[in-house]
């Protein structure tokens, strides 16, 4: 999605009407993030109003292949650009060293990565990760007044703008928020709130404490000696140079010349370089 909306604000083109175009990559990330079709549709319908040719771009860009709406799988709402930064980083600043620095260089990432998220563990006393555990505390402010009304065992109405249907045994809502985020809607909190529920009973085991120290539980061990000694002792390595990217390339110049030394014409009746016998025209002593 970051890449997609750099790519939209570069091919925002004119004539821009109403609101103006300052707005349009705001209602396209909407449009992204909509949860039905409806929403999508009014919202690329309030683009095309303010510019046809932006209206046009998002249509040709295949929105079945980033609509939130249209995944079939369970997005649970996580829209991120930098999830391969710290690996980008890094090998940008090892670009220029071996294989195994490299190696190594992503061991260190890995290891500080492992022993920040355990430290960060040790401060946590809540049911779920921080993030979450804010996300489902502000549902649950949103959850206070809402009138709730019993259908069944598991089915309940909930009324606040609209009218909504909670069926607490299959996690859904039809604002669809509980199935998209993984986490209880502010309507499926009041449904729990009257019936003396735990609203942390019903989401997602990925976002518990939990699931989070499991996910960061294995350390990585240092390796004793060089990582080059090792893939030498397994096999014969020593024919074998991994050289950076721009002294590679200087030893191909290098070869390249070498080659068009080798490949240089010589006369065989004059024996002088440069050129052949149909060509030559020096004068030979009798």
């Amino acid at each position: 999605m970051y890449h997609l909306l750099e790519s939209f604000k570069r091919n925002l083109k004119g004539p821009f009407h109403g609101e103006g175009r300052a707005v349009l990559p705001g209602k396209f990330l909407a449009a992204a993030r909509a949860l039905r079709s409806s929403s999508f549709k009014k919202l690329t319908e309030e683009i095309k109003q303010i510019s046809s040719n932006a209206y046009d771009w998002v249509m040709q860009s295949e929105p079945e292949h980033f609509t939130t709406f249209s995944f079939k799988g369970e997005p649970y709402g996580y829209i991120i650009h930098n999830v391969a930064e710290p690996y980008s980083k890094l090998v940008d600043e090892v670009r220029e060293s071996t294989i195994m620095q490299k190696i190594g260089a992503l061991m260190d990432m890995m290891v500080k990565l492992i022993n920040t998220r355990q430290k960060e563990l040790s401060t946590w006393t809540m049911r779920l990760t921080p993030s979450k555990e804010r996300r489902i505390q502000e549902a649950a402010l949103r959850a206070h007044g809402l009138r709730v009304f019993i259908s069944s065992n598991t089915l309940f109405e909930v009324h606040d703008d609209s009218t909504h249907v909670v069926n607490i045994e299959k996690w859904e809502c039809t604002c669809l928020e509980w199935t998209q985020r993984g986490l209880p809607c502010r309507h499926a909190i009041a449904v729990f709130n009257s019936a003396r529920m735990s609203m942390y009973d019903r989401r997602s085991r990925h976002f518990t404490i939990e699931s989070y120290r499991m996910t960061y539980s294995e350390s990585i061990n240092p390796i004793s000696g060089s990582v080059a000694q090792m893939v030498k002792e397994e096999g014969d390595s020593s024919s074998m140079q991994v050289l950076p990217r721009a002294l590679n390339q200087q030893m191909k110049e290098q070869i390249k010349t070498s080659d068009l030394d080798k490949r240089t014409v010589t006369c065989s009746r004059c024996k002088e370089p440069v050129h052949n016998r149909s060509s030559c025209k020096a004068t030979l002593a009798l």
